[in-house]
């Protein structure tokens, strides 16, 4: 909080916190990042929200999923990806997704939205950059998937646009 407040004091219009996770199977540990899995969480960032408001800047907040990439060694679940597909960035060879768990992770983003919200954020990102899910969705590389998630362009901006459209409503 203390380091984005010094960005905000020295006169950024908006301080965003990098990739913050929306769900316990995106878990980046051992790295360091933000997360927004639950109302702890939200009381924590709340701290950064107030700290940048007080020097009159916006605070964004990118709410992102790691997918093939997470390291999950905090909560040792598998990481869903479009394809059971290894990362190329890590040693991980995730689970392929099934309807329910694109669905509970899209039902993750809305919820860490919400609490994003609450928490103070003026701006809340749907962040797929550096490879994560959603850019993984979109990935012929990643997502070899044969259902309405995979193959033409359309299909594989489903979960993306289903993310951004329940946040939106959210």
């Amino acid at each position: 909080a203390a380091h984005r407040a010094v960005k905000a004091e020295g006169g950024w219009a908006a301080v965003c916190t990098e990739y913050c996770t929306v769900s316990s199977d995106a878990d980046e540990t051992p790295y360091i990042s933000a997360r927004m899995w639950d109302d702890h969480d939200l009381r924590h960032l709340a701290i950064l929200t107030e700290a940048v408001h007080a020097h009159g800047a916006l605070a964004g907040i990118e709410l992102s999923h790691s997918g093939a990439h997470g390291e999950n060694c905090e909560t040792r679940l598998p990481p869903p990806a479009p394809s059971q597909i290894a990362s190329d960035f890590s040693n991980i060879t995730p689970k392929r997704m099934e309807q329910l768990d694109i669905d509970r992770i899209v039902s993750d983003w809305v919820a860490a939205a919400i609490r994003s919200r609450d928490a103070g954020f003026d701006i809340v990102y749907v962040y797929g950059g550096h490879s994560y899910l959603l850019g993984q969705m979109l990935s012929p590389f990643y997502n070899q998937r044969d259902d309405e998630y995979g193959g033409s362009l359309e299909n594989r901006a489903r979960m993306w646009i289903e993310t951004l459209a329940a946040v939106r409503e959210a």
